[in-house]
């Protein structure tokens, strides 16, 4: 049972970190197409996009 609820913190903290990344993720995306949204470049956004989480 001990070990139980250690995994479950450990799962908890993992999909803490994961979300974390995520918005890290987001706003670098947010960086990254700036620019593609200005010049509406398709090519930039899929490239950009795939990366995403």
């Amino acid at each position: 049972m001990e070990s139980s609820r250690e995994f479950n913190f450990n799962a908890a903290f993992l999909e803490l970190s994961r979300r974390e990344n995520c918005l890290r993720g987001l706003t670098t995306l947010l960086h990254c197409l700036l620019p593609c949204i200005q010049e509406r470049s398709r090519n930039c956004w899929t490239v950009n996009t795939r990366s995403f989480c």
